[in-house]
């Protein structure tokens, strides 16, 4: 919703300054640390034994609340309320920090369930099915709200929670064992000794400066990412003010990148298992892949041809389908 939907409203249909609007949808990439901080403290108290479920059911719904209130912020915002613009950015960084201990809980989650011969694919599985939620995602925006009226859109809005919080109860109900007795106190006393005590930012920022290697691979894919998705805020706004798109039309974006993704993963996925290619190739083409899909979107922006779009985001998809398999591959070699 927010890259989707909520930055196109935002930015064109109510004439918010594109950099306020960004600069809040970025803040919980910069609260992505609190992962490490969130998976030291899960690790050294559980709730009722579970150290994982818990705090995934408390996070999603934190984030999920957080939609509710958008579309209101939103229109205040519109309107110039000063109080919204506030609200709106303490509302974000409380999302920013939510997301961040969903995601070290359900990566947790998947490490403490599963084998590791295994753990490749489901994370891949795992990676597929996120992809397909967000092209169901789009789907449904324009079901529920094929037209934006400020009334459709919190009735879009009001069913995160419903979804969100039903997803989650389906996805791990039964998933987690729950430790009592001597298990538990073996799982605390592991955690304490794999994390002593101390900053856990700065015991990763040491690991950073004593390893040559993960340095390198940690700059590198934050470089990566950083400039592969840097259109996910803007994407949905470039189609409404270079090519005079609606918001139905707009939403059509994500399907047509995610489609790509899908089939890009799949394919080099498949590719891999036959052909001597090694990550490090697979990661490149994927990088190299996405930029010429990039530059085929600004060409056809100078020159106003709208038939280049969605081919061009098309190819993204599938070059960026490549990227996540190399370095996901890569990153797991690491791990070992």
């Amino acid at each position: 919703l927010l890259t989707i939907d909520f930055n196109r409203i935002a930015i064109v249909e109510l004439g918010i300054t594109a950099i306020l609007i960004t600069g809040l949808l970025s803040v919980h990439y910069f609260l992505s640390p609190f992962q490490v901080i969130f998976g030291r403290y899960a690790d050294r108290h559980p709730i009722f034994g579970l150290r994982r479920t818990p705090y995934l059911m408390l996070s999603g719904v934190v984030t999920s609340a957080i939609f509710v209130m958008l579309p209101r912020l939103v229109h205040q915002m519109a309107g110039g309320s000063v109080l919204a613009y506030l609200t709106a950015f303490l509302a974000f960084v409380l999302f920013g920090v939510a997301i961040a201990m969903m995601g070290d809980s359900h990566h947790a989650l998947i490490v403490e369930t599963t084998e590791s011969k295994w753990r490749g694919a489901v994370i891949s599985v795992v990676q597929i099915v996120t992809i397909m939620s967000t092209i169901m995602a789009a789907v449904v925006m324009n079901i529920v709200r094929p037209i934006y009226t400020p009334e459709a859109m919190q009735t879009l809005y009001n069913l995160t929670p419903m979804i969100v919080i039903g997803t989650i109860l389906l996805g791990t109900i039964g998933l987690e064992r729950r430790l009592k007795g001597q298990a538990l106190t073996d799982a605390m006393r592991k955690a304490q000794e794999a994390s002593p005590d101390g900053s856990a930012l700065s015991a990763a920022y040491h690991t950073l400066q004593r390893n040559r290697q993960a340095r390198n691979f940690f700059f590198f894919i934050f470089i990566a990412i950083f400039a592969i998705f840097l259109q996910d805020n803007i994407l949905e706004v470039f189609g409404a003010e270079v090519f005079g798109m609606t918001v139905e039309q707009t939403t059509r974006f994500q399907p047509t990148w995610g489609g790509g993704v899908l089939l890009g993963m799949l394919a080099m996925g498949l590719l891999s298992m036959v052909l001597p290619v090694t990550k490090k190739t697979i990661t490149l083409i994927g990088v190299v892949g996405t930029a010429v899909g990039m530059a085929t979107l600004a060409v056809a922006a100078l020159v106003g041809e709208v038939s280049l779009v969605h081919p061009a985001l098309f190819g993204m998809g599938v070059f960026t389908g490549f990227f996540n398999v190399g370095a996901l591959s890569m990153m797991m070699d690491m791990t070992v």
